[in-house]
């Protein structure tokens, strides 16, 4: 039960850019959506790709792409019933999908390294919500959201910290600038760690984490 956990978090946090990927290679929707299922119940689970990739020839992000590809070269070869149902809920592919109109020009791999920054972006986002509700301070996270996340997600003008003190009830200004530079400082250590996990040496870290960033600009 652990590990189908696991897996299901894993799977949830990087089916999209197999999803962008297959979608910009022409597939439909509904094609894309059971390719994406088909490879992570034949290749990522049911051959333990994450368990049994050799990070130390490249991040986990290129090997999962090589993977893809091989996947659909190979398709027509196999016939291994699901081992595993991949939960991806009609409203998050129906997100992705405007998203990728926006970004219809992308090539496929262009697409998948593209949403896969996205993706470590926001397990680093999950995870420092999560971090700053558990320990009591919500309102540190809250401060970060109105006056950083929703912002880069509207594309719109933050909100001064006058506004957000006020509204969050935190005492001053100053007190909204201290709690947006506490959550950066976690959210970026947090965004080097969920990098981390997919490639080995500290030399391949850094590489691959300049690379999100880049990606991400």
């Amino acid at each position: 039960m652990e590990r189908q956990l696991a897996m299901q978090t894993l799977a949830l946090t990087y089916w999209p850019p197999i999803y962008a990927f297959l979608r910009q290679r022409g597939h439909r929707r509904n094609e894309a959506e059971e390719l994406t299922q088909a490879f992570f119940s034949e290749i990522v689970i049911g051959r333990k790709l994450f368990e049994q990739a050799d990070i130390q020839r490249g991040p986990l992000r290129s090997l999962l792409l090589i993977a893809l590809k091989r996947f659909l070269i190979d398709q027509h070869r196999r016939n291994d019933k699901p081992v595993f149902r991949l939960q991806m809920p009609i409203e998050d592919i129906s997100h992705e999908d405007q998203n990728l109109q926006q970004e219809s020009a992308l090539e496929p791999d262009t697409a998948f390294d593209r949403r896969w920054a996205i993706a470590v972006l926001e397990e680093a986002l999950r995870r420092c919500e999560q971090h700053f509700v558990s320990t009591g301070k919500e309102g540190h996270w809250s401060a970060f959201e109105l006056r950083v996340v929703k912002p880069a997600i509207s594309m719109g003008s933050p909100p001064a910290h006058e506004l957000i003190a006020k509204e969050l009830c935190l005492g001053d200004p100053a007190d909204s600038v201290a709690a947006v530079r506490v959550v950066r400082k976690r959210l970026i250590a947090l965004f080097r760690q969920v990098v981390a996990e997919t490639a080995r040496d500290p030399v391949a870290q850094q590489s691959e984490y300049d690379d999100v960033i880049e990606m991400l600009c």
